[in-house]
C-alpha cells in the first residue's frame, strides 16, 4: 500500500494510559519480536534509504545514536526491540510510532503495508490486542502470551518434535526439532513456508521451491545438508540438521587472525562449489553463516534467495536488488535482475574484512587492515580485489580462494 491519504498511519495510536503501568499485559512474545523485525526489514528493502528505516525503529525502541551502516542499524535496532522492558501495549505503541514517523518522509518512498500483517502477527502469538485505528483494541476475554508456549502444534511426518523457533524472515520460519529413535536423540533444524501476509504468495512459494531444489543438489561440508521435504497441513516444509554454534559474526570474536582466514577459505570452497552446480547463494553473511561448535567449521545456511542457472522461473521472481544491503555489489544495485558470481564473491570480501576489522568496509575510501597489523598487508591486495568494480573482481570463487591461501601464506612469512 502506498503512502496516501487513505494510510492507516496518518495518527498514532489511542489507548487508556493505565496499560502502559500494568505488569499484567506482560512482554511482547520473542518469537513474535523475530517477525516484527522480518517485517521491518521488507519495509526496508522497498525504501530508497533502509538505514533511515531502521533508525526510525530504534528511536521508538528507546536506542539513541546513529549507527554507522544499515547493516549496523538493522542490528541495533534488533537488539533494542529484543532488550526493551516495554509491555505489550508499550511495544505495540512504539512500532505503530515509528511507522508513523516513516509515512512522514516521502523522501523515503517506502510502501508500508495495511493493518493486516501486524494483527495477524498479535493473533498467532495470543498477543490480545489488535490494530484498529486510530485505537489499541483490548481484545475480550483473551489471555496474553508472556512466553513462547505457542510453538506451531505441527509434525511433519509423525517424525520430529517441534520445539523452539531459531530464525524468521520474509518467506518462513526455522524451528530446532528433535526425534526419538532406539539409539537417542536426534537434532535437526525444520523450515516452514510461512511467508508474511503481504508477501507475494506465488513467489515466495517459488522461492522456497528453489531453495529445495538447490540444496538437493549441493554436497558438501560447507553447506547445510538437505535431509527431508514434504508437506505438514499443506505447509511446505525442510529438514536440515541442526548445526550448533554461533553465528560467522559471533565465532571471529577473539579467535585469532589465522583461524578466522582459514575458516573464509573453507567458505570459499563451499561457494566455489555452489557455483560449479550453477547455483548463487546471493546473501551470503555472517548471519547466515553457522560455525559449527564442535569442530569450528562454518556452514553456509539460508538459500531462500538462490539463484539457479537453469531455473525457468526466474524472470517473474526478482524485481529489486536480492541481498542484505552492504553485502550488494553495486552492479547488483543497478541491475537487480543481474546474476553473476561475482555477486558472492564480493559479499565474500565484504565477509572477509569485517571479521579481520570488526567493521563493514567502505569500498570507496577503504581503510587498510595494514594500520591494524602490518602483516595483514598480502589480505588487503585479496579484499580490495574482490571488492573492486566488476570487471576487475575474481572471475571466480576459487580464483579468490587461491588468492587468499596464498596471501596467508606471503602474511605468514612476514610475521615470522
Amino acid at each position: 500500500m502506498s503512502i496516501t491519504q487513505e494510510s492507516p498511519y496518518h495518527t498514532f495510536l489511542k489507548f487508556p494510559g493505565e496499560w502502559r503501568f500494568t505488569n499484567a499485559l506482560g512482554a511482547m512474545p520473542d518469537n513474535a519480536v523475530g517477525q516484527f523485525i522480518a517485517l521491518i526489514e521488507r519495509i526496508a528493502s522497498q525504501a530508497s534509504d533502509q538505514q533511515a528505516v531502521f533508525e526510525a525503529f530504534k528511536r521508538r525502541f528507546g536506542w539513541s545514536g546513529s549507527s554507522s551502516t544499515p547493516d549496523w542499524a538493522l542490528t541495533d535496532m534488533s537488539q533494542a526491540m529484543r532488550q526493551t522492558d516495554l509491555n505489550t501495549a508499550e511495544f505495540i505503541d512504539a512500532f505503530w510510532s515509528a511507522m508513523v514517523d516513516i509515512s512522514k518522509e516521502p523522501k523515503l518512498r517506502v510502501n508500508l503495508p495495511p493493518t493486516g500483517p501486524i494483527n495477524h502477527i498479535l493473533r498467532q502469538h495470543k498477543v490480545g490486542f489488535s490494530v484498529n485505528p486510530p485505537h489499541l483494541v483490548r481484545e475480550t476475554g483473551s489471555s496474553i502470551t508472556t512466553n513462547d508456549d505457542d510453538t506451531p502444534n505441527t509434525n511433519p511426518s509423525s517424525q520430529y518434535t517441534i520445539g523452539e523457533q531459531i530464525g524468521s524472515g520474509g518467506f518462513g520460519e526455522v524451528f530446532h526439532a528433535t526425534r526419538e529413535s532406539p539409539f537417542g536423540e536426534f537434532h535437526f533444524a525444520i523450515k516452514f513456508h510461512r511467508p508474511l501476509p503481504f508477501t507475494n504468495a506465488e513467489r515466495a512459494r517459488a522461492r522456497f521451491d528453489r531453495e529445495v531444489r538447490a540444496l538437493r543438489i549441493l554436497q558438501h561440508r560447507g553447506i547445510v545438508p538437505y535431509l527431508d521435504a514434504g508437506l505438514d497441513k499443506e505447509t511446505p516444509f525442510l529438514v536440515m540438521p541442526f548445526i550448533d554454534g554461533p553465528n560467522l559474526r559471533k565465532a571471529s570474536e577473539g579467535q585469532p587472525v589465522l583461524e578466522r582466514l582459514n575458516q573464509m577459505v573453507e567458505i570459499l570452497g563451499a561457494v566455489a562449489h555452489a557455483h560449479s552446480k550453477e547455483i548463487l547463494h546471493r546473501d551470503l553473511k555472517p548471519a547466515n553463516i553457522l560455525v559449527r561448535s564442535s569442530d569450528n567449521q562454518p556452514v553456509i545456511v539460508d538459500f531462500g534467495l538462490a539463484y539457479l542457472f537453469d531455473d525457468a522461473t526466474h524472470e517473474s521472481l526478482t524485481t529489486t536488488a536480492i541481498g542484505s544491503g552492504p553485502y550488494i555489489p553495486h552492479e547488483v544495485w543497478e541491475d537487480p535482475k543481474l546474476r553473476t558470481p561475482g555477486h558472492d564473491i564480493y559479499s565474500c570480501g565484504v565477509i572477509l574484512y569485517e571479521i579481520l576489522a570488526g567493521r563493514l568496509p567502505n569500498p570507496s575510501d577503504y581503510i587498510p587492515l595494514a594500520t591494524m597489523n602490518s602483516a595483514l598487508t598480502p589480505i588487503d591486495s585479496v579484499i580490495r580485489r574482490a571488492l573492486a568494480p566488476a570487471a576487475s573482481r575474481y572471475r571466480s570463487a576459487e580464483e579468490y580462494r587461491w588468492g587468499l591461501m596464498s596471501a596467508i601464506h606471503l602474511a605468514q612469512s612476514s610475521a615470522s
